[in-house]
């Protein structure tokens, strides 16, 4: 090859080199803009679905006042009218307080389910009887077993077997598997609860198990997920509560499986960490004596911005003999503990802006008699320091009913409580 020739092959090299290299540039601009545009489009998807979840954990906590009040205001009504209404008027009574339980129980799963993906249930575990609280579910929903003819037993190996779990975790998880036992068993069918020890394993074991519809094998799998619903099974309902069972066993260190069999029933079975035998510290639940009028005698004053929650609340407090001051602003809250001494006082949003936390700690500050109770009524759990910065004795988390409230009330010394 003479030098012209390999000049002019050098050349050519030269060029076809510099066409790659800028091939090569284009491309890689080409890639590093496409990948920033599939960030930005990632990131506005988190985005919109951030603010979707924020938007829909907003709701479902507005829609605990009109709960509220929904609730209360029916207990209020059977309280006072009791056996003297109709037959056909206490079965709507009744229907009320039902649908509105159900709506409370959907509402809590969602937003449960919500803390959960946002990591923010801190479960707070104690020694505590399985047998117990199993049978206090079960007493719960006797009337929902009753009017479908079916037969719910419970039976334990061992009567003081203990799980080292939140208490409040695991009876939502025993409350969630009972509940769809009942609601998927046909009428005169069977549901069994049963307790067992898996020595030597470190795990206590419950099981349900029903002779309800079954389940596909292909949909097992996707039981657990809230955002997958069966095709083939009838009302298979949203999934949440099953969802929310998953996380609140994992959470506490268990496992939780499922044996089904389409036309004869299924099996859930949960496994969670035994607790020692001789435990220092037990929770002592509190058997209210509810019967008659428990408050007799003692002044509440109810302060919250929604008309129909404290009227609701203010109901039930009043039927159960107490007297009840309403207000909804916090400068008529403290006005009113000059001209009156309360026993206790439950505190929520006001009209002129100030949020429970701050609204405890003024009116805690205006106090001169100590001995008044503050229960803080919250969307969502207050945690100590919380609990602290507010200077109030306890909180009690809405959507309120019966229940809660005189659970709260005796806890706080405001009713007589057994232990």
């Amino acid at each position: 090859m003479g030098p012209l020739a390999f000049s002019t092959l050098a050349f050519l090299s030269l060029i076809a080199a510099g066409i790659a290299l800028r091939r090569a540039w284009c491309d890689r601009r080409s890639y590093q803009q496409n990948l920033e545009d599939l960030h930005r489009l990632v990131s506005e998807a988190e985005k919109s679905l951030r603010q979707r979840g924020e938007l829909a954990n907003e709701i479902a906590h507005e829609i605990k006042n009109p709960i509220t009040a929904i609730l209360c205001s029916a207990e209020t009504l059977e309280l006072i009218l009791g056996k003297g209404l109709a037959e056909e008027h206490r079965k709507t009574l009744r229907y009320i307080k039902e649908y509105g339980d159900q709506l409370l129980r959907l509402v809590s799963d969602f937003i449960d389910l919500s803390r959960s993906e946002s990591g923010k249930i801190e479960p707070q575990p104690e020694s505590i009887k399985i047998l117990p609280c199993v049978q206090s579910i079960v007493g719960l929903l006797e009337s929902s077993a009753i009017r479908k003819k079916l037969k719910v037993e419970v039976f334990a190996t061992m009567e003081d077997l203990r799980a080292t779990i939140d208490p409040k975790h695991l009876k939502q998880i025993v409350f969630n598997l009972v509940h769809n036992a009942i609601k998927f068993t046909p009428l005169g069918g069977q549901v069994k609860i049963i307790i067992s020890n898996t020595f030597p394993k470190p795990f206590a074991k419950i099981e349900v198990q029903d002779t309800g519809c079954g389940i596909p094998a292909a949909e097992v799998e996707d039981l657990f997920n809230p955002y997958q619903r069966g095709r083939d099974t009838i009302d298979t309902g949203t999934g949440l509560g099953l969802a929310l069972t998953r996380t609140l066993v994992e959470l506490a260190g268990g496992e939780i499986r499922v044996e089904s069999k389409v036309g004869v029933g299924s099996s859930f079975q949960i496994s969670i960490p035994r607790a020692q035998e001789h435990p220092r510290a037990v929770s002592a639940a509190l058997e209210l004596k509810s019967v008659g009028r428990p408050l007799e005698g003692q002044r509440f004053l109810v302060v919250d911005r929604d008309e129909g929650a404290s009227a609701g609340v203010a109901g039930l407090l009043r039927a159960w003999g107490g007297a009840v001051d309403q207000v909804d602003l916090a400068t008529k809250a403290v006005r009113a503990l000059t001209e009156e001494k309360y026993d206790a006082i439950l505190v929520d949003q006001t009209r002129d802006g100030l949020g429970p936390i701050q609204l405890s700690r003024l009116l805690r500050g205006e106090m001169k008699d100590s001995s008044t109770t503050i229960v803080v009524a919250s969307s969502t759990p207050l945690d100590q320091a919380e609990l602290t910065q507010s200077k109030a004795d306890c909180a009690i988390e809405k959507p309120l009913n019966g229940n809660t409230i005189l659970t709260t009330l005796g806890k706080a010394g405001r009713l007589p409580v057994t232990h």
